[in-house]
């Protein structure tokens, strides 16, 4: 479900339900109004594209209350702890997947991290789902009945005998000890399950049977910029959103189960130079475990930060063999010399751009 943010001339700026607070004054006066009128925001669209036909200029932004049609509150919202917006929110069900410290430009410590995600899981009506293996989540203080999900013993919704091929996902779910059902689903990944298992855990909660969400599910076909996935002849290009270290992992993982025997060239450009430089060993690290890592330098739009003066080398030098390369045609030439691969692009920023250009050049050959 989306909804269309509309200029004073008809021009659809955004859907709604497709966002990412990438620029300080633009978002906070889009995020207040939406908040005032009873909308939430979900993470995927990039501000930075939405300005390129908004002013910057505050009164412009704000100038969006006479200019915002067609909204409606949806029944299911995605939030985003940036910045602490999700503390807005009170919803039926506080579902959160895991907490990894992230936006090390707001937040400071992972105590602040976790104390922001405890208020915000007690803001629920009606009950917590977390997941159970996360190192945090379970050591939080709640005040509201809390239901956890993951494949550990003592999880009070459980994925066991997981099967996780090339073919897809197939698990058995069981929900406070008695099985619920057999899942098989064309998901890939790990991480993948643990998303469906709590999507399972709040179908369960809202009195939904095992057919009706293995029929669902089963239909689902993902969202966009998450593992987004072309074919061109003998090579897969795949587009994703992942700018933490761990969703790179993940997203290579998911890439070894997925396309067995297909070499990966991964290519990722960091988004905020705060966060580039916290986790800089982590992205050389994880990186170091495909076939051919490259790497593109921050964006020239990259907010600055104060104290922080550093380029893509802050990463790279931790990770020899990786190359460099710029997101024109010289890059793509660079990586078109691959055939029989994966190649993965990941960034919160248009990387996608620099797939097209690489499907083109192949397509000279």
């Amino acid at each position: 479900m989306a909804y269309n943010l509309i200029n004073k001339n008809g021009q659809v700026l955004a859907k709604i339900l497709q966002f990412v607070a990438t620029d300080d004054q633009v978002n906070a006066a889009i995020t207040q109004y939406l908040h005032e009128n009873g909308v939430s925001l979900a993470e995927g669209i990039d501000l930075k594209k939405l300005s390129e036909n908004v002013s910057k200029n505050i009164s412009e932004i704000t100038g969006l209350k006479e200019s915002v049609s067609d909204l409606k509150k949806p029944q299911t919202n995605v939030l985003l702890e940036y910045k602490d917006h999700f503390l807005w929110y009170h919803p039926d069900y506080s579902y959160i997947n895991n907490i990894e410290m992230d936006h090390v430009d707001y937040f400071k410590s992972m105590e602040q991290y976790e104390q922001s995600f405890e208020k915000y899981a007690n803001q629920a009506k009606k009950a917590i789902v977390i997941w159970g293996d996360d190192p945090h989540l379970p050591h939080l203080n709640y005040t509201k009945r809390v239901v956890k999900f993951g494949v550990k013993d003592g999880n009070d919704v459980q994925a066991k005998n997981v099967i996780n091929n090339e073919k897809g996902l197939s698990f058995d779910v069981y929900i406070y000890g008695d099985l619920f059902g057999h899942f098989t689903l064309p998901f890939y990944g790990m991480h993948t399950l643990y998303n469906t298992l709590g999507v399972i855990t709040l179908g369960y909660l809202e009195g939904m049977d095992f057919d009706y969400m293995q029929s669902q599910l089963s239909t689902f076909k993902g969202t966009k910029r998450r593992y987004a996935v072309k074919e061109v002849g003998n090579n897969v290009y795949v587009d994703d959103y992942a700018h933490h270290p761990t969703a790179i992992k993940y997203v290579i993982e998911e890439t070894r189960t997925r396309f067995p025997g297909k070499q990966i060239v991964a290519v990722y450009q960091p988004d905020r130079y705060s966060r580039g430089l916290r986790f800089a060993k982590d992205y050389a690290r994880i990186m170091d475990t495909v076939d051919h890592p490259y790497f593109v330098d921050f964006p020239k739009n990259a907010p600055k930060e104060p104290g922080i003066d550093i380029d893509v080398s802050v990463i790279t030098k931790n990770l020899p063999r990786s190359k460099v390369v710029t997101e024109d045609e010289a890059g793509a030439k660079e990586l078109a010399q691959y055939d029989n691969a994966v190649f993965l692009f990941m960034s919160p920023k248009d990387i996608y751009k620099l797939e097209d250009l690489v499907i083109k050049e192949k397509e000279k050959a």
